[in-house]
C-alpha cells in the first residue's frame, strides 16, 4: 500500500497517484477532488502514476537495495538515484497532460536525454532497462523521466512540457537524434523508407489523458485524423532518419 494515494485534477483528467514521498504528496494536495466526484471512479483501486522515491532498505547487506523508481501502470518510467530528477519526471508528465499537440506534430515514446549544449536525444523506450542514470550522465547526457516527448519534424525541435503547477517555461531544443533499434538503412528510396518506417512506428505515442478518466465531458473534442500521427513520424524519419543503437556508445 503506497502511504499517500492521490486523486489530482489535472485540467478535465482526473489522475491517481500513490507517492511515498511526503514532499510531493503535500505539493500536488492542492489538486485533489473527492473520488466520488469522478463519475468513472467510486473507489480507488489502482494507481496510474506511482512514485517510490524511499524504498525500504534490504533485509540483508549482501541483497541488491532498490533504486528509487517512477512507474505508469506496470511500466517504468525512471530509475535513478537522483529523487529530484524523479519527481520533476513525474511533474512534466502531468504538465504533459493538459498540453495540446499539433496535428503536424509528433509525440515520440521513449527517454528524453538534455546534452551539455542544449541540444535534446530521445532514447528508445526499453534504454531504462539496459543504461544507469550515472552512466548517462557521465556522458554528458541527462535523463528527463518524462515517457515521451513532442518533436515538430518540420523544425527538427522537441518540446517536453513544464512541470505540473509551476510557473516555468517547457523546455524547447534542438532535437540532435532518436535512437531506434534497427540496422541504418538510407532512405533514398522507396523500399528503404519503407523499411524505417516499419522499424519506427512504434515509438508513436498515444496521448496519456486518452487512457484516463474524465472528471467531466469537454464541451469541444478536437482530434487530429487518424493519419495525422503517421504523417508526422514519416517527415521527421525522411528529414532525420533514426539512429541505430543506444546514446554514449
Amino acid at each position: 500500500m503506497w502511504p499517500h494515494v492521490l486523486l489530482i485534477a489535472v485540467g478535465d483528467t482526473a489522475v491517481c497517484i500513490g507517492t511515498d514521498d511526503d514532499e510531493i504528496a503535500d505539493l500536488l494536495r492542492s489538486w485533489c477532488v473527492p473520488v466520488g466526484s469522478v463519475p468513472a471512479i467510486d473507489r480507488v483501486d489502482r494507481v496510474d502514476f506511482g512514485l517510490e522515491l524511499h524504498p525500504p532498505a534490504p533485509s540483508h547487506r549482501a541483497l541488491p537495495r532498490t533504486i528509487p523508481t517512477l512507474s505508469h501502470g506496470i511500466r517504468v518510467v525512471g530509475r535513478a538515484r537522483d529523487i529530484d530528477a524523479l519527481r520533476d519526471g513525474l511533474l512534466r508528465t502531468l504538465g504533459s497532460l493538459s498540453a495540446q499537440v499539433p496535428s503536424t506534430h509528433v509525440r515520440l515514446a521513449g527517454l528524453p536525454l538534455l546534452c551539455d549544449d542544449g541540444a535534446v536525444e530521445v532514447a528508445s523506450p526499453d534504454e531504462l532497462d539496459r543504461v544507469a542514470d550515472r552512466w548517462l550522465r557521465q556522458r554528458g547526457l541527462a535523463p528527463i523521466y518524462v515517457p515521451s516527448a513532442v518533436v515538430d519534424p518540420h523544425t527538427l525541435t522537441v518540446r517536453i512540457e513544464a512541470p505540473f503547477g509551476s510557473s516555468a517555461a517547457p523546455i524547447i531544443a534542438p532535437l540532435r537524434r532518436w535512437w531506434c533499434e534497427q540496422p541504418d538503412v538510407q532512405v533514398a528510396d522507396a523500399a528503404s523508407f519503407g523499411s524505417m518506417m516499419a522499424g519506427s512506428v512504434h515509438r508513436l505515442a498515444t496521448q496519456l489523458q486518452e487512457e484516463l478518466p474524465r472528471l467531466q465531458q469537454p464541451q469541444h473534442l478536437s482530434h487530429p485524423g487518424p493519419d495525422a500521427p503517421l504523417s508526422a513520424l514519416a517527415e521527421l524519419v525522411q528529414r532525420m532518419p533514426p539512429t541505430a543503437g543506444r546514446p554514449g556508445v
